[in-house]
């Protein structure tokens, strides 16, 4: 039997290809710990100052069922609902936290590497369906993982500056900034939904081109996963589903195996989603759901249009579906018309949801996941036009693009081998901290409950540790806000936090409206450190808690509106009366287990602990306590 020889090399290159695109999402960060090292500081890969989402939201899910709890549920409390939130991420995630032995850091890097070389080989099978051509594919690839075009690319022809940015940059290997992480870095979405987004959409291709049974039990299923996986994608994808399917009944006559497979799909997809159903509906008349609802959700209530940012959408649409008609269509290739002008048409009827249902979710991310479509969709369209020119020709502009593109990241790479000071300063945290976390997993029992009054140590012991915080996070709790407030006012009250200090802290201003000498005068506090942790300590504090609870709704935009970040002063006063009013407490009296007090606790209240009779230390070191309660 003869072996290919042209196969073997594509598939050796194919591999080393998806090796570099991990090494070079994981570079950055191996270059910053190496400087970090020299200077004897401790390194990490996702500080919460630049990933608070990944902090808050995604990996203390991970952590927990690296810790045993898998399906996820309330993290702070013993609320053991079956959470509205994916289940598929955070087992994905708790993969590579398996794999580096509960080393969030490590575990981490292991996720950025192999996730990102998985969705690379993902791309490229996905090319090889629809381009059918190994060069196209590789650069479909290249593109899709090492820039923002399968992430951010409609937003790319919105504007010059735009155009510039978001496509043109990529291609020219010259860093003016440095970027720690690539464009696929995020979790849950993109680095973990892709690994299940991209064989969906494989799997709709290969059945839509030939249409079988098994290809449409597969594509049903998969569909089904990603209700598991995350909210926009599956939503997009089966309303791709159901329009297809609407497109096949009409068309019956002519092929009435692809409509009977296509109903096959929607059965299986229905199957898979049951579950998930029951479930939001179980639990959405539960009273204190609301809140987390509240909490959660970018949610437009109302059906008011969204007017001017939605434009620049309807024109990027407009044109695709035109091109779609000239370019197949027109060529009697009308199946594959029918299946892109699907993909286009249900952008617009997701971003006008809420005139339907009376509600919209995060509509600035529905073109997430039309991004890599519309990627793919440009190259098929740029196949058809380029037919006629010589074939070599075609294969060296795009050997010179992904060099270029892959340039332009080793380029970046090597920025990091001298990281900026800032750079430095955002990947680190005192010593004395991670010790007290490596203290916690190695000397504690399993699973201790632990107070402090920082939501921020709450998050990082929900990700370093197998700890249960007492301050709640907004994602990962079912607590009411009152139920939340309570806790914190308990232990700001536990601490002796003065009322007039938390009357300053509840009415900072959001960290980035505030400058650092300014935090200095608020707090009286001149030889104040102004680290990343700090300005949220001190200026975001409520924000891990309430997120988008008081946000202002705004019906004008569908780009990105970011959580508020200002409590209304009726909430401040209400809390503050709530305090003066808390009658005294002992420990004793709360489910905890040990107190934590450490920088950011000395931050916020100044009470000493150590001569409380009903606190025990049995931790201390660099200025991190840790007290047990005594129970007797």
């Amino acid at each position: 039997m003869m072996v290919d020889g042209k196969k073997i090399t594509y598939f050796i290159l194919l591999i080393i290809s998806a090796l570099l695109v991990g090494i070079l999402y994981v570079a950055p960060q191996f270059f910053i710990g190496r400087a970090l090292k020299a200077q004897d500081r401790p390194h990490l890969v996702a500080p919460y100052n630049l990933h608070s989402d990944e902090m808050i939201n995604y990996l203390p899910r991970g952590r927990e069922v690296y810790d045993g709890h898998f399906f996820v549920s309330d993290l702070f409390s013993d609320r053991k609902l079956f959470s509205p939130t994916t289940a598929l991420p955070p087992l994905i995630m708790s993969l590579p936290i398996f794999v580096a032995g509960g080393n969030i850091n490590f575990a981490y890097q292991i996720a950025q590497f192999s996730f990102s070389a998985l969705i690379f080989l993902a791309f490229y099978f996905l090319g090889k369906v629809v381009l059918r051509s190994r060069p196209w594919s590789f650069f479909l690839a290249f593109a899709a993982t090492l820039t923002p075009l399968a992430r951010d690319l409609p937003r790319g022809f919105f504007s010059l500056d735009s155009f510039l940015n978001k496509i043109v940059k990529n291609f020219v290997p010259i860093v003016q900034t440095q970027f720690d992480h690539l464009a696929l870095y995020r979790m849950d979405d993109p680095l973990i939904t892709f690994l299940i987004f991209i064989p969906t959409l494989i799997a709709l291709f290969v059945f839509w081109q030939n249409p079988k049974k098994s290809t449409a039990v597969l594509f049903g299923a998969l569909v089904g996963l990603l209700v598991y996986t995350y909210l926009h994608y599956w939503m997009y994808l089966a309303l791709v589903l159901f329009l297809l399917t609407v497109y096949a009944f009409f068309n019956r006559r002519k092929d009435s195996a692809r409509f009977y497979y296509l109903a096959i799909s929607c059965a299986v997809f229905l199957l898979f989603a049951l579950p998930y159903i029951l479930n939001i509906l179980n639990i959405s008349n539960l009273n204190f759901v609301a809140d987390w609802r509240d909490r959660n959700n970018a949610e437009e209530i109302g059906r008011q249009i969204y007017l001017s940012s939605t434009i620049p959408h309807y024109i990027f649409y407009a044109i695709l579906a035109l091109a779609v008609y000239w370019v197949f269509w027109k060529q009697k290739k009308q199946d594959t018309a029918v299946l892109w002008w699907s993909f286009i048409g249900v952008m617009p009827l997701l971003l006008n949801m809420q005139i339907m249902v009376g509600f919209n979710v995060a509509p600035d991310h529905w073109f997430f996941a039309f991004s890599p479509l519309a990627l793919l969709l440009i190259l098929s369209i740029a196949i058809e036009l380029v037919k006629k020119i010589d074939k070599k020709w075609i294969v060296a502009a795009l050997l010179i693009l992904i060099s270029l593109v892959v340039a332009k990241k080793i380029v970046n790479a090597f920025t990091f081998i001298n990281p900026m000071p800032e750079v430095l300063e955002a990947h680190t945290i005192d010593r004395p901290i991670i010790d007290s976390w490596d203290w916690i997993n190695q000397d504690l029992p399993d699973e201790p409950r632990i107070g402090s009054t920082s939501f921020l140590t709450s998050a990082h012991l929900a990700v370093y540790t197998s700890a249960r915080p007492y301050l709640p996070t907004f994602f990962n709790t079912y607590l009411t806000n009152e139920e939340g407030e309570e806790r914190v006012l308990q232990m700001q009250k536990l601490f002796g936090a003065s009322p007039e200090f938390l009357g300053i802290l509840f009415r900072a201003k959001g960290r980035s409206e505030m400058t650092c000498e300014e935090i200095r005068i608020l707090y009286k506090n001149p030889l104040l450190k102004c680290s990343p942790l700090t300005l949220h300590n001190l200026t975001d504090y409520f924000y891990p808690f309430y997120y988008y609870y008081f946000r202002e709704k705004d019906y004008s935009t569908i780009n990105s509106v970011y959580p508020h970040l200002e409590m209304p002063e009726e909430r401040v006063r209400g809390l503050l009366n709530r305090y003066e009013d808390m009658p005294s407490l002992n420990w004793r009296d709360l489910p905890l287990d040990y107190v934590y007090s450490g920088p950011l606790e000395k931050e916020l209240a100044g009470s000493e602990l150590e001569n409380n009779p009903e606190l025990k230390m049995v931790y201390e070191k660099g200025g991190v306590e840790i007290y047990e309660i005594i129970r007797q």
